[in-house]
């Protein structure tokens, strides 16, 4: 009696879970499918394609006028400013000697160049322990064949530990 009961109520539940076949394509059906193509006709007939260009309208800047009103801080924002200076050979030689002690200096203590900052040297507390949660969840389950049950829970809350942690880390960065 407990049997049918069972299969009974196991029919039931697998019933209340499915859906029909075509339960997913509610709104398959375009109502406006003729619609769109009629206004897509309208529209190609009535592009009336590139526009041709035109040499007049690609001057760059139109002459410049000036008028009694504009102040001479306008006329000097408006005037063409001058090229920039150049160096002598003089000051190219001096810089470039310059450079060249630089170099020699990093290439004896390269250490100084490359110094790193503390911070950098050292995993943060909540990044390491989110990993050495992590690897133990993967250990856990690798032996997942072994004990399964008992894998299983130790998998899933070292990998929930290891989750928390790395939402720590993430929330101070």
């Amino acid at each position: 009696m407990k049997t049918k009961l069972l299969i009974v109520l196991a029919i039931v539940a697998l019933a209340s879970c499915s859906t029909p076949k075509y339960s997913y394509k509610f709104d398959y059906h375009d109502y406006n499918a003729g619609r769109k193509e009629k206004q897509a006709m309208k529209e190609v007939a009535s592009n009336p394609g590139p526009v041709e260009i035109q040499p007049e309208m690609l001057v760059a800047e139109a002459p410049a006028t000036v008028s009694p009103e504009t102040s001479s801080a306008q006329i000097e924002a408006a005037a063409p400013k001058p090229a920039p200076l150049t160096m002598t050979k003089a000051e190219k030689k001096q810089i470039v000697k310059e450079f060249k002690v630089a170099v020699r200096k990093a290439m004896k203590n390269p250490k100084s160049i490359l110094e790193k900052d503390e911070s950098t040297k050292a995993m943060d507390y909540d990044l390491k322990m989110s990993l050495i949660f992590l690897i133990v969840a993967i250990v856990a389950g690798a032996f997942y064949g072994i004990a399964p049950w008992i894998t299983y829970i130790v998998s899933t809350v070292a990998f929930i530990v290891a989750v928390v942690f790395f939402i720590k880390w993430l929330v101070k960065q």
